[in-house]
């Protein structure tokens, strides 16, 4: 589906940056939600640590 081909995308973005690493790490440990719904989340919040973590915990 579109949005399977968007998460492939984006964890393949993860996968090379290691600000965004580190940015998935923290927002892992601070929410407990999954590296699919982080990774989600920080797309959508343009790589925004502090929006996706608000984002994930609303």
């Amino acid at each position: 589906t579109a949005e399977q081909m968007r998460l492939a995308k984006m964890m393949g973005a993860e996968n090379e940056d290691p600000e965004i690493q580190s940015k998935m790490k923290q927002a892992t440990e601070l929410t407990g939600r999954t590296a699919d719904d982080v990774m989600t989340a920080l797309h959508d919040c343009d790589y925004d640590l502090n929006r996706a973590v608000v984002q994930l915990l609303d």
